[in-house]
Order: structure tokens, then C-alpha cells, then sequence
């Protein structure tokens, strides 16, 4: 980045003019990607054979695929795929026969079927990260003109290092994207002004840019029921862990998530929850 452009130029008008770079005939099509939440160098069959890896129903892009809807954006141009869910799945299909690498074919097809303009993945936990880098690296590989984000909790936390770490992360959402994101999709579609954008950052020229301003909270970004499309939510307690006390429970309960209120009122310094929400 020159020092003209640093001097002169605020980080929002920054990322304004690479987001149009990146979209110079806007965004139509999302693909919105739940990462396996095992890398495969930690892959364990005998604890994926005893239901023992979490297979939480994807929570974080079935509510940003919502929230892209009451932005006024098609259901049909928006794709959610549960690459942890679809894993643990094909491997009780059949473990003699699995392999791990399955999910670069998987995506592969849903890229080549539906054509995304963009690519959003996310990483709750840290342990996550390697299995989302490495999808980011697939898809611009083999398609370097898709757009790919980055999101969640762990991007949220160490945002720059991933950033620096992963250069096939065109843009990194920041925090909760329940208002944020919808606004950076209609800022590249020329339906607002980049006034709209906020908790976004990018490396451009070797220099970290952020957009620090936090969307503002309203009630209505916040208490939309996720859409989880046609994943089948009521089977993934069949494949995997959902909740601390699972084992409880006979092996053929049907179990999933409710979300009741966002944040927490403990504010632990080794948390990252109050930081987050």
C-alpha cells in the first residue's frame, strides 16, 4: 500500500474499492460452507464410530442465510453445505471405504453445480482452522476468481493472523455477521454506499486494514428463526454428538440446538464470548 493511499484514504474506502474489485459484476450466488470440524491429521475412526465428534446442526450460516433473505436476496441463490455433517455421514455409510479427502470432491461438485460468486466459510474454534484454510486454498486453486470470506469466532479473534497466514481469504468478516454481512453483500450489488460497511478486514499490500466499527444490534437482525434449508437437522444426532449430556439419552433419540439469547452475562476474561457477541 502507498503511503498516499495510507495517509489519505480511510480504512472503509480501503476495502470499499477492493470489494468492487472483487465483485466488478456484484454477488448473486452464495455458497455458504461449514468446514469438517476435524482436520484430517486428527481424524480418529473409533471416535467417529462411537458418535463421539460433535455434529452440531450449523446454526451460523443457516441464520446469515436468513438475515441475506431479509435483505431482500432469493433463498434459491443461496446454498448451504454441512461438510462436517456430510463426513461423519459417508463415513457410517461405510467405513472400510472412506476416505477423508471425500469433502474436496463434495465441494468441488457444489462449486461447479451452482457456480457461487462467493464462498463463505467459517471457524468457530481454533482446532477448526486447518480444515478451513485448506478449503479456502481448494476453491481458489482450481476457481481463483470465486470470492471466498472468512468468518466466525476464531477469525474473529485472530483476525490478522489468519489473515496473513491464508492469502486465499479475500475478505475476513468480522464478529457477528447477522447485519454486517448482508450489508457488504448489497454494498457490491450498488444497493447502498460503503457507509454500510462495517467489521470487515483484508490484507492489501502487505498491510493488515480493518474497518473497526461494529454493525449496530436491532432486535430484527437478531430474532429470525435459521434456515437450514434441506439439511436434514433431524438425523444429525445419528451421526455425531450434540450436547454434553448426550450419553444419557438411548442411542436413537433425535436431539438439535435451540439458541435463546446471544452472549453471556459472566464476562470471563478467558472467554471469548463477550468479546465476540
Amino acid at each position: 500500500m502507498s503511503q498516499k493511499r495510507e495517509m489519505h484514504e480511510t480504512p472503509k474506502a480501503i476495502i470499499a474499492k477492493k470489494l468492487n474489485d472483487l465483485f466488478p459484476h456484484g454477488c448473486k450466488r452464495i455458497l455458504l460452507v461449514n468446514p469438517p470440524n476435524v482436520p484430517e491429521e486428527d481424524w480418529n475412526p473409533e471416535v467417529a464410530a462411537d458418535n463421539r465428534y460433535p455434529v452440531y446442526p450449523p446454526c451460523g450460516i443457516a441464520t446469515l442465510s436468513k438475515c441475506l433473505q431479509n435483505h431482500g436476496y432469493e433463498r434459491k441463490n443461496i446454498v448451504l453445505l454441512d461438510l462436517n455433517f456430510l463426513l461423519q455421514r459417508i463415513y457410517k455409510a461405510n467405513p472400510e471405504a472412506f476416505s477423508y479427502c471425500v469433502w474436496e470432491d463434495i465441494l468441488d461438485g457444489y462449486v461447479q453445480d451452482f457456480k457461487p460468486d462467493l464462498v463463505g466459510v467459517g471457524c468457530m474454534f481454533t482446532i477448526y482452522y486447518r480444515a478451513m484454510k485448506r478449503m479456502a486454498e481448494l476453491i481458489k486453486t482450481r476457481y481463483p476468481s470465486i470470492v471466498v470470506a472468512a468468518g466466525g469466532v476464531h477469525t474473529s479473534d485472530a483476525a490478522e493472523d489468519v489473515a496473513r497466514d491464508c492469502d486465499k481469504f479475500d475478505i475476513i468478516c468480522l464478529f457477528e455477521g447477522n447485519k454486517s454481512f448482508p450489508d457488504m453483500i448489497d454494498f457490491v450489488n450498488k444497493k447502498s454506499d460503503e457507509n454500510v460497511l462495517t467489521q470487515l478486514s483484508t490484507i492489501i499490500d502487505g498491510t493488515y486494514v480493518t474497518i473497526k466499527e461494529r454493525a449496530e444490534k436491532l432486535a430484527e437482525d437478531y430474532d429470525d428463526i435459521p434456515d437450514y434449508h434441506d439439511l436434514p437437522i433431524d438425523m444429525y444426532s445419528q451421526y455425531g454428538r450434540i450436547g454434553t449430556y448426550y450419553w444419557l439419552f438411548p442411542p436413537t433419540t433425535r436431539m438439535a440446538t435451540v439458541l435463546s439469547n446471544i452472549g453471556c452475562r459472566a464476562q470471563c476474561s478467558f472467554c471469548s464470548v463477550r468479546y465476540f457477541n
